[in-house]
């Protein structure tokens, strides 16, 4: 461990402090161990012990019950979620120790510091993380400073945390990535260019509004359901979509001086159809159907993960 970390790492066994200097494998790849190892647990669990929906982040074991199911965990002297005693059960079988503090239940549950409620089927952030997150972000989002490489990485694995809860806002992200793939020293001074102030500060407002996740069943629907469908395509000298079902057509001719390729306008289409649906079609259609021949548009607003704008000449100094 590294040596400053150690200083938090005091473990007291009968009175006698022990500085814990190495992971619980001893050595840097104790993490790749751990996960093997309860990855192994976990099998057990759901193919052999057949306890369904069972799920884990690193050393937290987690899963839904109904309220009434509840089982007698005599290690504990007392009732326990089935599925939650059957796991313990489990655990001492295989001689995996664990503590009674640590086996929580009930509707909310935190889990991962999410609240997490299986009756609203609701999935949201604690009020005071949230505010932490908003004011490091606006604290971040600064195009005076200069942060290290470790500082993006830090706020960049603080807010893939949250996109947990707030799945959409991954765009949010696209600039800080792009500055940190320029370096590979972790003390190493980047700069906040206004890109990145632009989206941070973006990504922060909506963060501050956000309500969570509302988890509800997925289904599939057949394009014979869509209420509404768009046709969307791109060539070298212009653009456009076209609805069959209210026979509206839209396009625009591509300068030949454009500098974006055609990937650029395929997406725009995307877009655009997108923002047609949104401001000027009512009522709004709950099953909308979007065709495109582009496998790289489609991959991008399925995964919400896309490039930043190509720095220009001007941008290239300060970066």
């Amino acid at each position: 461990m590294h040596p400053l970390w150690q200083l938090h790492q005091i473990v007291t066994i009968n009175n006698v402090h022990h500085v814990n200097n190495n992971n619980n494998f001893g050595n840097r790849g104790a993490g790749r161990l751990w996960i093997t190892f309860f990855g192994l647990v976990l099998w057990i669990a759901v193919v052999i012990k057949h306890i369904k929906d069972l799920f884990a982040y690193v050393d937290d074991a987690f899963s839904w019950e109904f309220a009434d199911s509840t089982s007698y965990y005599h290690p504990y002297k007392k009732l326990l979620p089935t599925k939650q005693a059957r796991l313990l059960s489990l655990f001492d079988t295989l001689g995996v120790p664990h503590e009674e503090r640590k086996q929580v239940s009930g509707s909310p549950l935190q889990i991962i510091s999410f609240d997490v409620d299986p009756n609203a089927m609701t999935i949201t952030m604690l009020s005071n993380a949230r505010a932490e997150l908003v004011t490091a972000i606006r604290t971040f989002a600064n195009p005076c400073q200069r942060r290290s490489l470790r500082d993006f990485q830090h706020l960049a694995g603080w807010v893939n945390w949250s996109l947990n809860v707030f799945p959409l806002l991954r765009p949010g992200l696209s600039s800080v990535y792009e500055k940190m793939r320029r370096s590979t020293f972790p003390f190493q001074k980047l700069s906040i260019n206004n890109s990145i102030s632009s989206e941070l500060h973006w990504l922060a407002a909506h963060i501050n509004v956000s309500n969570g996740v509302w988890i509800i069943e997925s289904q599939e629907w057949p394009r014979s359901e869509a209420h509404n469908t768009f046709i969307c395509d791109a060539c070298p000298t212009g653009m456009g979509f076209w609805s069959p079902k209210t026979c509206e057509g839209f396009l625009c001719a591509i300068s030949p001086f454009a500098r974006n390729g055609i990937f650029f306008f395929e997406a725009l289409t995307v877009l655009s159809a997108l923002n047609h649906v949104c401001e000027l079609v009512t009522p709004k259609p709950h099953h909308l159907a979007i065709l495109t021949d582009s496998l790289n548009t489609f991959n991008m607003f399925n995964t919400l993960h896309a490039l930043p704008v190509r720095a220009t000449a001007d941008d290239l100094v300060e970066i």
